[in-house]
């Protein structure tokens, strides 16, 4: 589950809070908490809640986050980009990013979320 909040006025996005879990864990190297580490969690691996929203609109929010406090990070692979594309009656979340430490894993999300009532 995830609330994602949109200011259509303000052209911005943001996901308020994210409780959705991996089918396994993942080892990756967290650059908020600056060592790698085992996490089964959406919003830890693709750090949802601190994604900027860089273009929105009725169809689609593009959202990403800029690693440039990295030393030894390439971008843009190693930016997180998400997108968010509005369907009937549910999201369909698109995002990937290439961790340059842990054996340079590069990590893809392709899922659906059904709107809550």
């Amino acid at each position: 589950m995830f609330e994602l909040t949109v200011d259509s006025n303000g052209g911005a996005a943001w996901f308020e809070q994210v409780d959705a879990t991996l089918s396994r864990e993942v080892y990756f190297y967290d650059h908020s908490a600056g060592d790698s580490i085992f996490t089964d969690s959406l919003d830890v691996l693709f750090q949802m809640t601190e994604l900027v929203s860089t273009d929105v609109n009725e169809t689609r929010i593009d959202f990403l986050l800029e690693r440039v406090n990295c030393w030894y990070c390439e971008p843009p692979y190693t930016d997180i980009h998400l997108r968010v594309n509005f369907l009937e009656n549910s999201v369909h979340l698109v995002g990937d990013f290439c961790d340059p430490c842990c054996d340079l894993f590069c990590f893809h999300l392709d899922a659906v979320a059904v709107r809550e009532p």
